[in-house]
C-alpha cells in the first residue's frame, strides 16, 4: 500500500473512535437535570393553603443534604407563583418549631441525585452513550404551630432521564456538586471492546507499515 493509503485508513480509525465535537452542546449538565426532577416533583404535589387567609408560612427544609440550596430555590419560586406569602430557611426541625410563624411546611430531602444507567454502543466501534436518571423525593407536613398539630402531610417523588454520550460526561458534570456527579463504572464487556479495539488498530497500522516499506 501506498504511504497515502496508510494515512487515509489511520484517518479513518480516529474518525470512528473519537467522540463527536460538540456532542454536548445539546444537553443538560447533570445538575439541570436534577433541577428538571426536583420541579417535576414540586409540580405534581398539591398542599392546601393555610387555613387562615393572608397567613404568613414559614417553609423550612430540612438541614443535611448538599443540595438544599437547589430545593430552596425552586421551592422558593413555586410558592411564590401559588400566591403563598412564605420565608424560605434551611434548619433542622426541631429549631423549626421555636419560631414566631404561625404555620411552617416541612419539606425533607428523601433523595436527590443523579445516576449513571445502562451503557451501550449503537455500532461496534462507535462511541459509548450512557442513560442518565435525575431522582428527586420529598416527604412534606404543614404544621399549626399555635395549636401544635400536623395540618396535613405527603410524598412526592420524580425522575427524569436522557441518552448523552458518554465523551461529554466530563463536561456536564460538576464535581462540586457530588450528588450530581457520580462515577461512571466501566463494563467488563467495554474492557475487552476497548482492549480489543486498541490491539486491532496497532495491527493494522503495524500491516500498513511493513507494507508500505515493502512496495517502496
Amino acid at each position: 500500500m501506498t504511504k497515502s493509503s496508510y494515512v487515509g485508513v489511520f484517518l479513518v480509525l480516529v474518525l470512528l473512535l473519537a467522540p463527536a465535537a460538540g456532542a454536548d452542546e445539546d444537553y443538560p449538565t447533570n445538575l439541570e437535570l436534577v433541577e428538571q426532577a426536583t420541579i417535576a416533583a414540586f409540580d405534581s404535589v398539591r398542599v392546601s393553603a393555610p387555613p387562615v387567609p393572608d397567613s404568613d408560612i414559614r417553609i423550612v427544609i430540612e438541614a443535611g443534604h448538599a443540595g438544599g440550596w437547589l430545593v430552596e430555590k425552586i421551592v422558593n419560586e413555586r410558592m411564590i407563583e401559588r400566591g403563598w406569602d412564605i420565608k424560605v430557611t434551611e434548619e433542622s426541625a426541631d429549631s423549626a418549631a421555636s419560631g414566631d410563624t404561625p404555620y411552617i411546611l416541612k419539606i425533607k430531602i428523601v433523595q436527590l441525585d443523579l445516576l449513571y444507567g445502562k451503557q451501550w454502543r449503537r455500532y461496534i466501534i462507535a462511541s459509548k452513550v450512557v442513560e442518565r436518571v435525575a431522582r428527586a423525593a420529598f416527604y412534606l407536613e404543614l404544621v399549626d404551630t399555635v395549636e401544635g398539630e400536623m395540618l396535613e402531610s405527603t410524598s412526592t417523588r420524580a425522575e427524569v432521564r436522557d441518552v448523552v454520550p458518554a465523551g461529554a460526561l466530563d463536561v456536564l458534570s460538576d464535581s462540586k456538586y457530588a450528588f450530581a456527579a457520580p462515577e461512571l463504572e466501566k463494563g467488563s464487556t467495554d474492557k475487552y471492546l476497548e482492549g480489543g479495539l486498541v490491539l486491532a488498530i496497532i495491527g493494522v497500522l503495524v500491516y500498513l507499515f511493513y507494507s508500505n516499506k515493502t512496495a517502496s
